[in-house]
């Protein structure tokens, strides 16, 4: 008897972690897209699967950090969006959540990147070493791909952006890097006054980072008209700014050296 009571006690306990940890993923992703990716998937083959790997990792619910199986839940949920070039917007405002969409991108771009941004700055504060690399990789993979990247703000000391500037010793003109001039008014091309950043990739891939607060964005892999409009923004902007002085100090130089030699630029 007391051997039953212990078994329905943990079965009641891994119950109430499967489903606390099941709204932790649907806070993460939304409802709405939890939803619509299991319904209109049209490819059956590719729901199954993505059915199949959610269930493997809820399996060992009991075996796991919450903030681990709702990590790789998502990550599946990305990666089916990714691979099957999906029409779906997808929350993806965590940090580590949004280097690994912004590696997705440029592992799945084939052609040309475009990105607006702050200063390059990771997004954890941590050493993204698979999204930098898939910045080289991009490039690598296809002679004729290019990079380019318009900042509002180039004073803050960042290995990503000394990263680029690396690879721009190498892929010379395949990779532009320009600044906008102090208090530009970036957020003048939206109606609400809204500062905003983005990514955007071969005419259909988006991110779109709308409260740069929070640090609060959407994600799509196949959105061409949304790509369209924000393509036009960046166009906007380059032609507003200026190239980025190419004459390091000694700790720029430094940090790129050892970033060449670590990513065998």
């Amino acid at each position: 008897m007391i051997r039953l009571q212990s078994q329905i006690q943990n079965r009641n306990s891994v119950r109430k972690r499967l489903w606390n940890t099941l709204k932790g993923v649907i806070k993460s992703i939304g409802k709405n897209t939890l939803m619509a990716m299991t319904k209109r998937n049209r490819n059956t083959h590719h729901k199954m699967n993505l059915i199949e790997d959610i269930k493997s990792i809820f399996q060992v619910v009991s075996e796991r950090p919450k903030e681990v199986i709702i990590d790789d839940v998502y990550k599946i949920l990305l990666l089916n969006l990714a691979n099957n070039q999906i029409d779906q917007p997808f929350a993806n405002g965590n940090g580590k959540h949004a280097e690994f969409a912004l590696t997705q991108i440029f592992e799945k771009a084939k052609d040309e990147v475009y990105i607006f941004a702050d200063s390059l700055h990771s997004e954890t504060g941590e050493r993204s070493y698979a999204y930098l690399n898939s910045i080289k990789q991009f490039l690598v993979k296809n002679p004729m791909s290019r990079l380019s990247i318009v900042l509002e703000n180039d004073v803050d000391i960042s290995e990503s952006l000394n990263f680029i500037k690396a690879l721009k010793s190498r892929f010379q003109d395949r990779i532009s890097i320009s600044k906008l001039p102090l208090n530009y008014n970036s957020f003048s091309l939206t109606t609400d006054n809204q500062k905003f950043h983005f990514t955007i990739a071969d005419d259909r891939m988006v991110r779109f980072e709308y409260d740069i607060q929070k640090r609060k964005a959407t994600l799509n892999f196949n959105d061409p008209d949304f790509y369209a409009s924000l393509k036009q923004c960046f166009d906007k902007y380059q032609y507003d700014s200026v190239p980025i002085a190419e004459d390091y100090d000694q700790y720029v130089l430094k940090s790129m050296d050892n970033l060449r030699k670590e990513f065998s630029i």
